[in-house]
């Protein structure tokens, strides 16, 4: 796991494992409210790449494509 601070963000750099699938992963934490809260998450998955987005709390995931340079947009975006 890699953490890098730019900008009041904190990006977390690290490798998930969920099920049969997995990836590199991204995750953004803002400060929201006093606390640091994860606000976006980006999920590089080999089958079911994905981001969340989450700065209320509430999860909205978004699925990205399959095969394409997913960690490169993520941190494009």
């Amino acid at each position: 796991m890699q953490t890098i601070e730019s900008g009041g963000l904190e990006f977390v750099i690290e490798n998930r494992i969920f099920g049969k699938d997995g990836g590199p992963a991204l995750r953004v934490f803002g400060n929201v409210d006093g606390e640091s809260v994860q606000v976006l998450r980006f999920d590089c998955f080999r089958d079911d790449p994905h981001y969340h987005y989450a700065p209320t709390g509430k999860n909205e995931m978004h699925h990205l494509e399959k095969g394409a340079d997913n960690m490169g947009w993520s941190i494009e975006q």
